[in-house]
């Protein structure tokens, strides 16, 4: 094969400044509907929910007033940072529930089940909470009417949208499958194929959705209560049972979001970061203030193998130890330590990657006290592939201080698949996120906690917002997130830079390397060990995740700066 050089691909984007806010998105309708809401004089919450509710019309693929969600909130006023889960398992959810095959799913996780249906399906769907976790943030923090921020979600599912190339490749990548259900084919697949884009020789198809647009049109005039106690609910009710689902109006009628002053926080360096959930990236920053970053340049090999070893330790010691505390026994302090960290700090060589990363201990460090018995191994099988894009995301500042950063997902494409007829709403397929097979740490149940990637994180500095990140890329936002918040707190990078800084991802064997680190690099990194696949991000190559930023810049007075990703579909509006 020729090894000579290759013509590389080089983007960037000119970040949006603004002194009185912004809105950062994954398409840009969505940041223009958040955009329009702080031009009316709304804050930063409000605009969050007007760009999420947009994101459900024009990002079907990844999200939807069916899916779940979660996010991180600044409350100037107050000084306090709130959190909000918003997503539950169905209460007649067994471990046993999905038949299981030999072999593992697409993403490698778990046991493979039979005919995917805990991916889509009627059986697919956990309660659809996003809705309710908004409605409680706008009801308590915003400052619009409900009825008002629903208005550019309702305008575009009721007018349409022109279908762009990200569309057309998500309904091509996932035709079979749309297919095989009647109502979501019907609005997916006109005329029983993919749409079409616009073009120099051709005009495109609009993406018209009315069924959801009178959804909406009831929730803006009702409230949530139409989606969780009214007729809506009644409708996914019966058509659910009617097709040998789980989910049910009781789920829905009793569902309440977790929104609750944030109690787990992490540090690196001098700044503090704030979390919904999620260990792997507070563990990989952790093993890596052991060591001096800011000596390497952001592409230097010496930089970029800490960061893999930081992380390949990271994955085999959480996948290995990592489990919902009420189930299962799990040293969930000792994890988090700064202890535990500094003992896998030491068995990274600076010169040699681990042939075989092993699991790092992390009971010896576990400080509380809870009357569990240390468990027997259980081992659980690392995952292989990073793929994800039933997600998107949603981040927005105001002039005020009020920050929020949200990660809303369908739990892949087009989530479940299963439109409610009559209604346009598509249900998530969020049962993946769970182990189909029982007796496992994360096997099904209705009240077990789902192992989490934790895309929204809001990082203070000095108790102020520095910097709000969120991104869409399943398990690869776990590497895309450690290189943004090292490039910017390291090396001073801009969100801009560090976003469009190339970057690695590997979980315990693997490792993807952005080709733009460069030969030399690329050399080194594979001179001591590193088993490396080159590859170059498009915008529709799934090897990185999509990530957007919003940062605080010191000036007199203080302004917002945006960063967003320089080759996937995403946007950020300033006012």
């Amino acid at each position: 094969m020729h090894s000579g050089r290759i013509s590389e691909l080089i983007q960037s984007r000119k970040p949006v400044e603004s002194y009185h806010g912004i809105v950062a998105t994954g398409h840009p309708l969505s940041a223009q509907a958040g955009g329009w809401v702080l031009e009316k004089g709304g804050n930063a919450f409000d605009a969050a929910a007007a760009a999420i509710f947009a994101s459900w019309v024009v990002e079907p693929a990844s999200c939807g007033l069916g899916g779940i969600g979660q996010g991180n909130v600044f409350i100037e006023a107050a000084g306090e940072v709130k959190t909000l889960q918003a997503r539950a398992v169905p209460r007649h959810a067994t471990e046993d529930m999905f038949a299981l095959e030999p072999g593992l799913d697409p993403w490698g996780r778990w046991r493979k089940v039979r005919d995917d249906a805990n991916m889509i399906g009627p059986r697919a769907p956990m309660i659809p909470g996003l809705l309710a976790g908004i409605c409680d943030i706008v009801s308590g923090l915003g400052s619009m009417e409900l009825a008002e921020l629903l208005q550019p979600a309702i305008a575009y599912s009721r007018d349409g949208i022109p279908v762009d190339g990200y569309h057309v490749l998500h309904v091509a990548s996932n035709f079979t499958r749309l297919r095989q259900y009647d109502e979501t084919a019907r609005i997916f697949l006109p005329n029983g194929a993919p749409p079409r884009a616009s073009s120099f020789h051709q005009t495109g198809s609009r993406l018209v959705q009315a069924d959801l647009a009178r959804s909406l049109e009831d929730i803006a005039k009702g409230g949530p209560d139409v989606f969780y106690k009214g007729e809506l609910a009644e409708r996914i009710a019966q058509y659910i049972a009617a097709n040998g689902g789980i989910l049910d109006y009781h789920d829905l009628a009793t569902y309440r979001p977790s929104f609750e002053l944030a109690e787990r926080r992490s540090t690196y360096r001098d700044t503090e970061q704030i979390r919904t959930d999620g260990y792997f990236v507070p563990l990989i920053l952790n093993i890596l203030e052991h060591f001096d970053l800011r000596s390497y340049e952001p592409r230097a090999p010496e930089y970029l193998h800490l960061v893999i070893e930081a992380t390949r330790y990271a994955f085999a010691s959480l996948l290995e130890y990592l489990a919902d505390p009420q189930i299962k026994p799990s040293p969930i302090e000792g994890l988090w330590s700064k202890d535990f960290s500094a003992e896998i700090a030491t068995r990274i060589d600076r010169k040699r990657a681990a042939e075989d990363v092993q699991p790092v201990d992390p009971w010896p460090f576990e400080t509380r006290i809870t009357g569990q018995e240390r468990p027997a191994e259980d081992p659980i099988e690392p995952s292989r592939s990073n793929h994800d894009p039933g997600t998107t995301q949603v981040i927005a500042a105001d002039e005020a201080g009020n920050v929020a950063t949200f990660n809303l997902t369908h739990s892949g494409a087009f989530g479940s698949m299963v439109t409610v007829p009559g209604t346009g709403i598509l249900l998530n397929g969020a049962m993946t996120s769970m182990d189909p097979e029982p007796g496992k740490a994360h096997s099904i149940h209705p009240n077990r906690r789902q192992m989490n990637f934790c895309a929204p994180v809001l990082v203070l500095s000095r108790g102020a917002p520095f910097f709000a990140f969120s991104g869409s890329g399943g398990r690869s936002i776990i590497s895309c997130q450690t290189y943004v918040l090292s490039h910017m707190i390291d090396h001073q990078m801009t969100g801009q830079e560090a976003i469009e800084a190339p970057r690695t991802h590997c979980e315990t064997r693997q490792v993807f390397v952005d080709s733009r680190v460069g030969r030399s690099a690329i050399r080194d990194l594979r001179a001591i060990g590193h088993n490396l696949e080159v590859v170059e991000e498009t915008f529709y190559a799934p090897y990185f995740a999509r990530p957007v930023v919003i940062e605080k810049v010191d000036g007199d007075p203080p302004h917002y700066r945006s960063g967003i990703s320089q080759c996937h579909r995403a946007a950020a509006v300033g006012l």
